[in-house]
C-alpha cells in the first residue's frame, strides 16, 4: 500500500482490524449508512462493482466505471443518509496483483468523496437539488 500515490489516498483513511472491531461493536454503527466490502476475493473491477452494487443496493447493475459512478453519485433510493462510511475490509487483498487498477480505484473513490463535498451542490438528484453528504472511506487491515 505504501507504493500508492499520495494523492490517491487523500480522502482515504487507514484503520486496523482492532479499530474496526471497536467501532463495529453494536454501539457505534448507529448513525449513517455503513458499507463493508470484504476485499479478500476482489481481484477485478467487475467483482468490486458487483460488491458495491449489492452493498449500496443499486436499483440496477452496471459493472462499468461510468455506470457505477452514476449510481454512487445518485444514492437517492437510500433516503436522507447524510453520512456514509465505506470500509474496505482486508484491503491489502484488493486487486493485489494489479497496482495500476488499485490506484485508479482509489482515485475513483477520492473523486466520489469530493463529489459529495462540493459538486453535488450543482446537481439534481431525484428531481431535487443535491445535498452534501459526509463520505468516509477506510482501508481496514
Amino acid at each position: 500500500m505504501d507504493s500508492l500515490r499520495e494523492d490517491s489516498m487523500k480522502n482515504i483513511k487507514k484503520m486496523t482490524k482492532e479499530e474496526f472491531k471497536k467501532i463495529n461493536n453494536g454501539t457505534v454503527f448507529y448513525r449513517g449508512f455503513h458499507v463493508v466490502i470484504n476485499c479478500k476475493f476482489i481481484q477485478t473491477w467487475e467483482q468490486l462493482a458487483e460488491a458495491l452494487g449489492n452493498a449500496f443496493q443499486f436499483p440496477m447493475r452496471d459493472e462499468g466505471f461510468d455506470g457505477t459512478w452514476d449510481w454512487l453519485t445518485d444514492l437517492s433510493w437510500l433516503g436522507d443518509q447524510n453520512e456514509i462510511s465505506l470500509y474496505f475490509y482486508e484491503s491489502d487483498e484488493l486487486l493485489k496483483s494489479n497496482l495500476i487498477l488499485k490506484i485508479k480505484i482509489f482515485d475513483f473513490f477520492n473523486d466520489f468523496v469530493e463529489y459529495w463535498k462540493e459538486e453535488v451542490k450543482t446537481a439534481f438528484i431525484g428531481g431535487k437539488p443535491g445535498k452534501v453528504k459526509q463520505i468516509r472511506i477506510y482501508l481496514v487491515n
